[in-house]
């Protein structure tokens, strides 16, 4: 978890290299328009990619992503069957592997939309490579952590289609677990209209086990249930007070759903100038840093001069269909 707000993007150029939402995008390979027949450089990087976490002869049942495995094959992508030596044999076996998968609707009157393919999963995951338990020593002292969220969850491509998003689970939840370890145990959730906190939950199975360091899913869902009822009924970013009385720290996770309004609330931003002035730490992560623009609402920009490491925006713009809603 980092404490670096800022604004100006400073990147070395390795978040390029990493794949996006629908498929192997963000590196420039658009399944859906994909010629099979000559597979362009940005494809076979992207399959390479993948290759090179899932080495051939690695079941990946064993490895703790069974629930991806179940999911793949519902999909119509048959990952224990894929050749992992050949990487267009994978391209030219399992199309669906590559393609969005549709997602179960979360209310009835919700429009058809998808989360991530089944490769883009594999090579987000681990989702919590390097993280260990940690023992820090209790904090004994009082106060809150504000935990700022988002009930949105459906986040519109240029395509009219929907990504399936929210908070990433690992996102949010990793921290309140290895927070509550140290003896931070008052965690105050908080989104923009008081509505559920909306968690992305295809990124659950994302905790597996790799390099050397365990698996955290069960953990992460754990966490999810100590917390289940402060999230589903959180406060108003409105009915926070406006001096941060009480409050230790703003904590913001990613996740896609961030994306859709967290910039549009004047009330965080009061906050996030408060927290500002009165040095209290914020952190954030990820897609959570587009929370800081709304700093700007209502009063002077605090975060001028600052920087952060983002995905850039050239980055961005080699992901076929994609709107800009921040």
């Amino acid at each position: 978890m980092e404490s670096i707000p800022g604004f100006a993007a400073d990147t070395d150029g390795d978040a390029a290299k990493a794949t996006y939402a629908f498929g192997v995008q963000k590196v420039g390979c658009d399944a859906n328009t994909l010629d099979w027949n000559n597979p362009s450089p940005e494809c076979e990087l992207a399959i390479k990619s993948v290759l090179a976490k899932h080495q051939s002869g690695v079941s990946l049942a064993a490895t703790g992503q069974h629930v991806q495995v179940q999911k793949a094959e519902e999909a119509g992508c048959d990952v224990e069957a894929l050749d992992w030596r050949n990487a267009w044999h994978l391209v030219w076996q399992r199309r669906a592997c590559l393609a969005p998968v549709p997602a179960e609707k979360r209310h009835p009157d919700d429009p058809d939309s998808f989360i991530p393919s089944v490769f883009s999963r594999l090579y987000a995951s681990p989702s919590t490579s390097g993280v260990e338990d940690l023992e820090l020593g209790p904090y004994t002292g009082q106060g809150k952590i504000l935990v700022y969220t988002t009930s949105k969850y459906l986040v519109e491509m240029a395509n009219g289609l929907f990504f399936n998003s929210g908070v990433h689970t690992s996102e949010l939840l990793l921290p309140l677990y290895h927070l509550a370890r140290a003896g931070f145990d008052q965690f105050e959730f908080v989104t923009r209209d008081g509505l559920p906190v909306a968690l992305e939950e295809w990124t659950f199975p994302l905790a597996t086990a790799g390099d050397g360091f365990p698996a955290f899913e069960d953990k992460l869902r754990a966490t999810a249930a100590t917390h289940r009822e402060a999230m589903n009924s959180p406060k108003r970013s409105s009915e926070i007070p406006k001096d941060l009385s009480g409050y230790l720290g703003i904590f913001i996770p990613g996740g896609h759903g961030p994306l859709v309004e967290f910039h549009l609330d004047s009330d965080l931003g009061a906050l996030l100038r408060q927290a500002h002035a009165s040095e209290l730490p914020i952190m954030t992560l990820c897609h959570g840093l587009t929370s800081l623009r709304a700093a700007a609402l209502g009063g002077e920009f605090p975060f001028v001069g600052y920087k952060t490491k983002v995905f850039p925006d050239a980055t961005d713009d080699q992901s076929p269909d994609r709107k800009s809603v921040v």
